[in-house]
């Protein structure tokens, strides 16, 4: 089943005053004296640029497959293989408190990249909404993402896993 990358109020707000500013400034700049050069079209070029990355790499949707969680993205899709996963559980973004961004976007098309907490350390953010957060602990890395409906999501997830580790202990056994 597909849950959908909803966006929370405070993305959708930072998404629309950056893409207006950056109207803004295209309209001002591409205003100037005819043949002179604009001063701020590099700016500009970078902007656009930037806004169109930070797209790129947010997500679209989750998805639980037969055998992982999909997060579709623009650019490039992401992969969690349930082989991987230790561990996953719906958490309050009170958990987040106190996080850097070391990299990454926070609120341009949602919270993505990668950030750091005392609480949890390093993890990834491919998120779109911070009311529905669903941490992934997998063998090397932590990843937060928001499904549409995150107690479902965790519905079929736990169902899922559980089903490929009966399978996977069957086909041990017949060996």
């Amino acid at each position: 089943m597909k849950y959908s990358a909803e966006h929370d109020t405070f993305s959708k707000i930072i998404t629309h005053l950056i893409i207006i500013i950056g109207l803004l400034m295209l309209m001002a700049f591409s205003t100037a004296i005819p043949g002179a050069k604009a001063p701020g079209s590099i700016a500009i070029l970078v902007l656009f640029i930037a806004i169109f990355i930070t797209w790129g790499f947010s997500p679209r949707y989750y998805q639980i497959t037969h055998d992982g969680i999909l997060i579709r993205r623009p650019f490039s899709n992401i992969f969690l293989p349930f082989e991987d996963m230790k561990a996953a559980d719906i958490i309050d973004n009170t958990t987040l408190r106190g996080s850097i961004r070391l990299f990454g976007s926070g609120g341009l098309f949602g919270y993505l990249g990668i950030y750091k907490s005392a609480y949890m350390g390093n993890y990834q953010m491919w998120c779109t909404n911070r009311s529905s957060l669903v941490l992934i602990v997998c063998n090397y890395k932590k990843i937060i993402i928001s499904p549409s409906d995150n107690l479902a999501f965790m519905i079929e997830l736990n169902d899922k896993r559980s089903r490929q580790k009966k399978t996977a202990s069957i086909i041990k056994q017949s060996r």
